[in-house]
């Protein structure tokens, strides 16, 4: 799992069923007490690195009519939102990638 692979959610504590309930804000990268500008950027270096683990290891390709900038903005777009889940991210990663693996 991607967010695991990121440090985002420890495998042997976090339930896999329970996880899509966490909100953005519960992860680790997400400073609750941070502007705007600072989740903005936090979440650029995310969703890159999430791009690049999905593309690069798990071998995804972008889904069609999608490409790497559409995907990166949207995952972007949800880990800036302290209010979204796991489950809304992955919603936006199955509209904008195709895993092979």
């Amino acid at each position: 799992m991607t967010l695991a692979d990121c440090e985002q959610l420890t495998p042997a504590n976090d339930s896999f069923d329970d996880s899509g309930l966490y909100l953005m804000s519960q992860l680790p990268f997400f400073d609750n007490g941070a502007s705007d500008d600072i989740h903005r950027a936090a979440a650029i270096m995310l969703s890159i690195r999430i791009d690049s683990e999905f593309v690069n290891v798990y071998l995804a390709t972008y889904a069609e009519g999608k490409s790497k900038e559409d995907a990166l903005d949207a995952i972007s777009a949800v880990l800036q939102k302290a209010e979204k889940t796991i489950t809304d991210l992955a919603d936006e990663v199955s509209k904008n990638y195709i895993f092979l693996l």
